[in-house]
């Protein structure tokens, strides 16, 4: 997938049944994109210039991969396990889901390094790789790129921003107390 984050939203409006629902946070409303089958997208609020765009371009929806994610993420801030919804990973690499799925066994409240996490997905010397990887994740939280640290200890970068990351840290490691 070339281009930003921001392209890609715009991309789905060309999507026919794309639904949204917006999923209220401490930092702000996180978006949720899906048609029947499959969450397509989640989206911090903070990075659109202005949230009427998507109540102008998508309609709130009741479909059910949002009903799943929104049940998922009940869960999670309440310190449950749930299942993950339905996750459209058509537009990613085999080895950018080869790591998307190695990632997914980071649990709550630890974390793995770029190059750690490269060598678990079967990519050598691949911290790069891995940090691009993170960069287009579509689905923050649902795929915790916020797990993903460098080497050194220090938290990198994050989709949400640096703030959201060390609060979903924070929240992660009261789940595991």
């Amino acid at each position: 997938m070339k281009g930003t984050k921001r392209d890609y939203l715009a991309s789905l409006e060309s999507l026919p049944g794309i639904a949204y629902c917006g999923y209220p946070l401490e930092k702000g409303v996180f978006f949720l994109f899906a048609d029947d089958i499959s969450l397509k997208y989640a989206y911090f609020g903070c990075y659109l210039r202005d949230t009427r765009s998507v109540e102008e371009h998508f309609l709130q929806g009741e479909k059910e991969p949002l009903r799943r994610s929104v049940d998922f993420l009940d869960c999670y801030f309440r310190h449950q396990k749930a299942p993950l919804p339905p996750l459209d990973l058509s537009p990613f690499s085999e080895r950018e889901q080869a790591v998307y799925q190695a990632l997914l066994t980071v649990p709550p409240g630890e974390t793995i390094s770029y190059g750690a996490l490269a060598g678990r997905a079967g990519i050598p010397r691949g911290a790069r790789f891995i940090g691009n990887a993170m960069a287009k994740n579509h689905f923050p939280l649902f795929i915790p790129c916020h797990r993903v640290i460098r080497s050194d200890g220090a938290l990198g970068g994050y989709t949400g921003g640096k703030e959201i990351k060390v609060f979903l840290l924070k929240h992660e490691k009261s789940f595991t107390k």
